[in-house]
């Protein structure tokens, strides 16, 4: 399990990245506001997983060029 995850850790993070996308959009129809919060929960803890994948962040990252 571990090897499949060293081997294909860049198609599992873009395959999460996309469905977290999909997500947001989602989210952002429906007219509830829980799951606008569940939502940011969500993205708040991929966030400490995976840093710096929003383009927030990597314009951040690149402010010093």
């Amino acid at each position: 399990m571990f090897n499949y995850i060293i081997e294909n850790g860049a198609a599992i993070v873009t395959g999460i990245v996309a469905l977290m996308t999909v997500l947001k959009v989602i989210v952002n129809l429906t007219p509830s506001i829980e799951d606008n919060r569940l939502f940011g929960r969500l993205d708040n803890l991929l966030d400490a997983i995976i840093p710096n994948y929003t383009k927030a962040a990597k314009d951040e990252g690149n402010s010093d060029k």
